[in-house]
C-alpha cells in the first residue's frame, strides 16, 4: 500500500512579543499560512514608494484590503505610496509594454490566540492627466476612491468582491461593474455599459446616454441617473423583484416585458435580468 507523506515545517521562535509555534504552508498562489501567538515577522512588507516617469496607455490596480485613493498628480510623474499598515502586504509596481500595474498581495494568517491586528494598508496613487484606453480596478476588500482628478478613458473595469468604490473623477466612454458584495457609485458615465451584481448596491450617474446598457442582479439594487429627455427600450425578465422608471414625465413599475419604451425621446436599449432585487432609472 502506498503511503502519502505530508510534511510541515515547523519552527519555534522567541520575539519581544513572546512565543509563537509557525506552521507554514506554501501554495501556487504565493500565500503562507500562519499559526501561532504571535504573526511571523520574518517575511513581514514594508511601506512602498515608486515614482515613473515612462508613459504607459492601460493600468492595473489590485487591492486585497487597502484603502485605496486615487489621486491627479501634478505633472508627467506617476507617484505610488504604499502605508503598509498591519505588515502583512506586499506591494508590486511596475510599468511592461505600455502598461501600469500595480497589485497588492496580502498574506492569509490564521492567529488560534492573540492581539490581532485589523489596520488597513493605504495605497495613494498620483496619475498624469491623459486620456487613457483602459483602467481596471480590482478590489477584494477595501476601498478604493477617486474624486479628486480629471483624467478620462475608453474603457473602465471594476471587479469588486467586497468593499467600496466611488469613481466620480474619471470620464469614461465604456464601463464594467461585476459585484459580488458590497457597494459601488460611478459619475460621468457614457457608452455601452454592464453592471453585474450579486449582492449590494450599484449607482451609475450618467453624463451622456447614448448607449446599450445591460444590467443583471442576483441580489440587491441598481440606480441608474439619466440627463434629462432619457428613455429606455426594454427587454427584462424579472424572477423577484421588479424595476422603476421616472423618466420625461413618466413614472411607473415593469417586470418582465419585451421591447417596451419608457420615458422620454432619447431612447437607448436596455437589457435587464433580475432574480431578486430591484432597478431603477430616473433623470437628474
Amino acid at each position: 500500500m502506498k503511503k502519502l507523506a505530508i510534511i510541515l515545517t515547523i519552527s519555534f521562535f522567541m520575539s519581544t512579543a513572546g512565543f509563537a509555534v509557525s506552521v507554514i504552508a506554501t501554495s501556487g498562489f504565493n500565500k503562507a499560512i500562519h499559526f501561532g501567538i504571535v504573526p511571523a515577522t520574518a517575511d513581514d512588507g514594508e511601506n512602498a514608494h515608486h515614482e515613473f516617469a515612462d508613459t504607459y496607455s492601460t493600468i492595473f490596480v489590485g487591492a486585497t484590503s487597502a484603502k485605496v485613493v486615487i489621486k491627479q498628480s501634478n505633472d508627467n510623474i506617476t507617484r505610488i505610496d504604499y502605508i503598509n499598515a498591519n505588515k502583512k502586504g506586499r506591494l508590486e509596481a511596475k510599468i511592461e509594454n505600455e502598461h501600469l500595474h500595480i497589485k497588492e498581495e496580502f498574506e492569509t494568517r490564521f492567529v488560534f490566540f492573540g492581539n490581532f491586528n485589523t489596520a488597513r494598508s493605504e495605497l495613494t496613487i498620483q496619475l498624469p492627466q491623459k486620456e487613457y484606453e483602459i483602467i481596471t480596478l480590482k478590489l477584494t476588500s477595501g476601498s478604493i476612491a477617486a474624486e479628486s482628478l480629471e483624467i478620462s478613458t475608453f474603457m473602465l473595469d471594476i471587479a469588486l468582491t467586497s468593499g467600496n468604490v466611488n469613481i466620480s473623477g474619471i470620464t469614461f466612454d465604456e464601463y464594467s461593474v461585476n459585484t459580488t458584495s458590497g457597494s459601488v457609485k460611478l459619475d460621468n458615465a457614457s457608452g455601452k455599459g454592464n453592471v453585474e451584481l450579486t449582492s449590494g448596491d450599484v449607482t451609475v450617474r450618467y453624463r451622456e446616454w447614448n448607449d446599450f446598457l445591460n444590467v443583471e442582479v442576483t441580489s440587491g439594487t441598481v440606480n441608474i441617473e439619466l440627463p434629462q429627455d432619457s428613455g429606455i427600450k426594454v427587454d427584462s425578465k424579472v424572477t423577484s423583484g421588479g424595476a422603476r422608471y421616472d423618466l420625461g414625465g413618466e413614472s411607473g413599475r415593469f417586470t418582465t416585458v419585451k421591447g417596451a419604451s419608457f420615458g422620454g425621446e432619447n431612447i437607448q436599449d436596455v437589457n435587464i435580468r433580475v432574480t431578486s432585487g430591484s432597478v431603477k432609472f430616473y433623470e437628474k
